[in-house]
């Protein structure tokens, strides 16, 4: 049976599916059906999409625990990564239905999307317990994300639904190349024919119960041969005086949060827009710039940089994840 979050539906389901749940019962007669809403914390201002994420067929998974309000170490298990689905109209819904129990506390752990792979939960005494996920791969393109919540329930009655707010876990990166005309002379512009990362970790472990968390990163990867990321552009990408934003769309970074190793570097490969087509190969840590050397959680970085004879960096953009999309043609740091 599919829950669904209106009045026809709860009154079915309170009549029609106590033998539905399956957790150990405390000594007391269940309420009103457990539910969801789903959003994304201030903190975090937007998800890949706020269309993406609200999309009917969007999901994230669930594990919560109970626990009566009296003793915190006797916890029971209520879900266990069960998938909650947006059905594109406000509503979440998970298969079969669970219900408040009164003089219970109930704690609650989710990430999204349902798709992550390697998350595990840790029940736990208390406000205790914890997500973790093993060896995540930002080159799968996943924008994860993380929530919580806790709900003490004094007596039986109805209960507004879990509203859970998910938090970036990730850091966006960007680069912003120009072309200088006082270095390079009136009219000339850098253009660029490729851009390649090196020196950063891509992987990662996080823990926590929120987006508050905290990154192990594995070790800085690539090689001299191998970039972490790469974009090309076969036609050219002319780098404008105002600044051209690389690395976006399909081609975005979102990077394991760490301290930025000082052998990560971008190498890009472009051209002039006079003097022919022979191509240069320019190459610069970015790590260094400006002392902003650490990637945080749910912000975005953007580097300005500046091509003439070499690749020269300015202070970067330092901003909380504020896009909507994260794709967008438009993004801007306030």
């Amino acid at each position: 049976m599919i829950y669904r979050l209106s009045i026809i539906a709860a009154l079915f389901l309170a009549l029609n599916a106590c033998g539905s749940n399956d957790i150990p019962e405390p000594d007391s007669e269940p309420g009103s059906p457990l539910c969801f809403s789903a959003s994304v914390g201030d903190e975090s201002r937007a998800p890949v999409a706020a269309s993406d994420f609200s999309a009917a067929g969007s999901a994230f998974r669930v594990w919560a625990t109970m626990h009566s309000v009296d003793n915190g170490s006797d916890v029971t298990t209520v879900f266990d990564g069960t998938e909650v689905t947006s059905d594109g109209k406000g509503v979440w819904s998970y298969d079969g239905v669970q219900y408040w129990f009164p003089m219970q506390t109930y704690n609650f752990r989710a990430i999204w999307p349902a798709s992550a792979e390697g998350v595990t939960f840790a029940p736990a005494a208390g406000e205790n317990a914890s997500l973790a996920v093993k060896d995540f791969d930002v080159r799968s393109g996943i924008d994860l994300m993380a929530a919580s919540d806790r709900r003490e329930i004094a007596k039986a009655g109805e209960e507004a639904a879990v509203a859970l707010k998910f938090r970036h876990l990730l850091t966006r990166v960007s680069f912003r190349g120009r072309s200088d005309e006082s270095l390079l002379g009136r009219g000339r512009r850098v253009i660029l024919l490729s851009a390649a990362i090196y020196g950063v970790a891509v992987t990662g472990t996080w823990t926590g119960s929120d987006g508050k968390g905290a990154w192990t990163p594995g070790s800085p990867a690539g090689s001299a041969e191998v970039p972490v990321y790469k974009v090309e552009f076969p036609d050219g990408l002319e780098l404008s005086t105002e600044g051209t934003d690389i690395f976006t769309g399909k081609d975005v970074i979102m990077a394991i949060p760490q301290v930025v190793p000082s052998e990560a570097r971008i190498v890009i490969e472009c051209r002039y827009n006079v003097g022919g087509a022979h191509t240069f190969t320019f190459e610069a840590a970015f790590s260094t710039a400006d002392a902003k050397t650490e990637w945080k959680a749910g912000s975005s970085l953007r580097y300005p940089f500046t091509v003439a004879s070499g690749v020269f960096f300015s202070t970067p953009d330092v901003a909380d994840w504020v896009e909507i999309p994260v794709d967008s043609p438009d993004f801007k740091i306030e």
